[in-house]
């Protein structure tokens, strides 16, 4: 920005007020393609592009005056705007202009022409001054006028702020303990009301209570104030575009929460456009945008796009923070998760204590991102069997996030839920149920039933109570967490999914296999309307309809499905992970029903060895494939080959 940048914007000018059209077209043109013609490719002469009746005059001084005003080397433009000032004066004038070759023929002609240009040469002299001299005090006045309007906004916000907030106080409240809904629902009456006149205040509290209302998983709430603020923001003349690209991400993770992917991704676009058009590619706004963009990309397993997206969000946050900032790490950790749910738990581990280090060094003790992070890895290391490791570091999180928070917390009943499953994982369900029913009863007190991070809780007691037997219980929670997913997000959603095949799971587990096939097929239309082609928790449901299919005799029906299961996982997760076998091992187990021995021994025999060398000989899953490899044999009268798997007695 110099001297420089001025003359090239009154060559523009210049150029507009001779052709009538400005130097480039950049209509319906994308914020790369304009910068590249900008700064690549040099302007036709304004003759070319003006009138036919003008292109004669505009040939010659004019055209060379105003390229020389527009070159791409800042050292070849006219150093001042006075001298391109004085330029426009010689043309005017008839004398010769500097920025033409200073030849004899040329200073002759100019002294020719020279004695009809008379006074109506200073006449347009001054016009052109006062359009650019305009021009300037238009871009000023703007910028003056945009400053003085935040400036009004954010003292505004505050004072409705610090108004709302008032009224928590027991002298105001007439004693009465006000829960953050109910702050939160008094100050939404009060927005409309109380700054009807005043959209920018209007739009930005608007926005703030919106957020604060999704956080609480109030989303029917959140809803019209997003969208509220997204319109009053479109509709304003003096809206900094920014402002419209801040509501446009706030209401595409709203529509990510609530299942409504297609719409969040297009909104996560078109704040990308314009924070790329406003700050350029490398800002930490457009970073932001690409983080929270990557994690709904991840949610729908599109999970390349979303490494490249956490890629170039971590880029940019490297360089303009550094690699020790909280931001940074953020973004780390994003990424961790990506590594995890691609079954990349070294990856991931990785990534999450690099996250840790970052996060401890930067926040020195006690602080909410580190108990996360330690949470995460725990989490990471659970599923790698590290139990002894993960449960220190699962203790720590929860002692650190019950120092930071006096009473209930979501972050002191998250890190409860992961204890249990980690004792649950063990295989003490009995240590594990009662640290589930306290993180089940702390999420029911803070969020109330109808809560999705309740319904998670009931999800993992269920779990726990199958593992101890109690399968009627089990379903009894399965089948109220799927109810109130239904009610809150909707039948359509991916945790409603999630939940009918849990339900299945246990009502085949009580012996009602009818039910449990119901529930089962319901869960599989759902991941097939939900979920992409090829996506792997497709094959959840699959392998368990199959199984049952199979129990049921109806082999040649399971069969497709379950060669539809291994073909996504092996397209997942590569043929030697030990999810592929146990979707082989059921394979196997159809095809010995269907009595095709001799395809079933590799499936069955393969995913044993698999299971058993990821695994361990005492894992349910090892000793589940071994008695498969025995009723194959038996079913095929080996006695020689069932012998190498057949247990000894005790």
């Amino acid at each position: 920005m110099t001297t420089a940048t001025d003359v090239y914007a009154l060559g523009v000018v210049l150029y507009e007020l001779l052709a009538g059209a400005r130097p480039f077209d950049l209509a319906d043109r994308s914020p790369a393609e304009i910068e590249r013609i900008v700064s690549e490719r040099p302007p036709p002469p304004p003759s070319a592009g003006a009138p036919p009746e003008r292109q004669r005059a505009l040939q010659g001084d004019l055209d060379t005056i105003c390229l020389k005003a527009l070159r791409k080397e800042p050292e070849r433009r006219y150093a001042s705007a006075e001298q391109l000032a004085d330029d426009l004066q010689r043309h005017l004038d008839g004398r010769p202009v500097a920025a033409q070759p200073d030849t004899v023929g040329y200073r002759t002609r100019k002294f020719l022409q020279r004695h009809r240009t008379g006074v109506a040469t200073a006449v347009g002299v001054v016009v052109l001054i006062a359009a650019l001299v305009g021009f300037y005090t238009v871009q000023l006045a703007q910028e003056r006028d945009r400053a003085q309007l935040e400036a009004a906004t954010a003292t505004q916000v505050s004072d409705f702020l610090q108004d709302l907030f008032a009224v928590a106080d027991p002298s105001e409240s007439g004693g009465a303990d006000l829960s953050a809904r109910a702050l939160l629902d008094q100050g939404a009456e009060r927005i409309e009301q109380e700054l009807a006149g005043q959209p920018a205040v209007q739009a930005r509290m608007m926005q703030v209570m919106g957020e604060a209302y999704q956080s609480l998983g109030a989303f029917d709430a959140a809803a019209p104030l997003l969208e509220r603020s997204l319109a009053l923001r479109r509709d304003m003349l003096a809206a900094p575009p920014l402002d419209v690209a801040a509501s446009l991400n706030s209401l595409a993770v709203l529509r990510q929460e609530t299942g409504a992917y297609a719409a969040a991704d297009s909104l996560f676009q078109a704040a990308l456009a314009i924070q790329n058009e406003e700050r350029g590619p490398n800002d930490p706004v457009v970073a932001a945008t690409l983080h929270n963009w990557g994690t709904l990309l991840h949610f729908q397993a599109q999970y390349d796009r979303a490494d490249s997206l956490f890629q170039r969000a971590l880029a940019i946050r490297t360089e303009q923070f550094g690699a020790a900032d909280p931001r940074t790490a953020s973004t780390l950790n994003e990424m961790a998760t990506l590594r995890f749910d691609r079954d990349d738990l070294d990856g991931a581990e990785q990534l999450y204590r690099q996250t840790l280090e970052v996060r401890r060094a930067h926040h020195g003790g006690d602080h909410p991102d580190v108990a996360a992070s330690l949470n995460n890895l725990a989490m990471v290391l659970r599923h790698k069997s590290q139990f002894e490791e993960s449960e220190t570091l699962y203790r720590e999180a929860l002692a650190m996030r019950e120092r930071l928070y006096d009473g209930p917390h979501p972050d002191v009943a998250h890190t409860l839920n992961h204890l249990a499953r980690l004792y649950s994982n063990m295989g003490d369900y009995a240590a594990a149920e009662p640290i589930a029913r306290r993180a089940l009863a702390m999420r029911t007190a803070l969020f109330g039933d109808d809560h999705v991070e309740t319904t998670a809780s009931m999800g993992n007691l269920a779990g726990i109570l199958g593992g101890l037997g109690r399968h009627e219980e089990q379903a009894t929670y399965y089948r109220r967490a799927l109810e109130t997913v239904r009610t809150t997000l909707g039948p359509e959603h991916p945790y409603a999914a999630a939940l009918s095949y849990s339900l299945a799971s246990a009502l085949h587990a009580t012996g009602d296999r009818a039910a449990a096939e119901q529930r089962y097929r319901q869960s599989l239309t759902l991941h097939r309307q939900l979920f992409p082609d090829g996506h792997a928790n497709t094959a959840y449901p699959l392998i368990r309809l199959g199984a049952l299919l199979t129990e049921t005799g109806r082999p040649n029906e399971a069969e497709a499905l379950l060669r539809e299961a291994v073909a996504l996982r092996t397209d997942a997760l590569g043929a030697d992970h030990w999810r592929v076998a146990v979707a082989r091992s059921t394979l196997g187990l159809c095809l010995t029903e269907a009595g095709r021995y001799a395809e079933a021994e590799p499936l069955l025999t393969g995913s044993y060895e698999t299971l058993r060398a990821t695994h361990g000989p005492d894992d349910d899953r090892v000793e589940t494939a071994r008695e498969r490899i025995v009723q194959l044999y038996e079913a095929w009268d080996r006695p020689e080959a069932l012998a190498r798997f057949t247990r000894p007695a005790s």
